[in-house]
């Protein structure tokens, strides 16, 4: 079933990944910041986290992250936040994010998924390792 739902979203017009991105951070964002502080930035860091399970960050990602964000790390910033997200201390801190995530309600959840799931298939994939990172927000 996730597979699935991943090969729709790699078929997705860049048009239909900005508008599907407009409409779960419109849900996502005060749900998060209504929740918890830290709950925005942490949802930030796990979709970094998220495209860069693969072990790179594509430029593809990056550049519709700074698009619906507006958020200008710079490219190379990011990738070294990527690089920072594999340590075992960033793991962690990732895992206690998810634990977190997980008192939310499931719709909230889903846009959470929906939300990454744009960023990951910017660059008309979503790799295996990006796939098994995302199934852990719906556990």
């Amino acid at each position: 079933m996730f597979g699935k739902i991943c090969r729709e979203y790699r078929k997705i017009t860049d048009e239909e990944r900005l508008a599907i991105l407009r409409e779960e951070s419109a849900i996502v964002l005060p749900a998060l910041a209504a929740f918890s502080d830290d709950a925005a930035s942490d949802f930030i860091f796990f979709v970094f986290t998220a495209c860069g399970a693969d072990g790179k960050l594509d430029e593809k990602e990056y550049e519709l992250f700074l698009g619906v964000t507006g958020i200008d790390l710079g490219y190379a910033e990011a990738c070294a936040l990527i690089d920072v997200a594999k340590s075992r201390v960033a793991q962690n801190a990732v895992d206690r994010a998810i634990d977190t995530f997980g008192l939310l309600p499931d719709e909230i959840k889903a846009s959470m998924v929906s939300f990454c799931l744009c960023f990951c298939s910017a660059n008309g994939k979503i790799a295996r390792r990006e796939k098994k990172f995302l199934k852990s927000l719906i556990k």
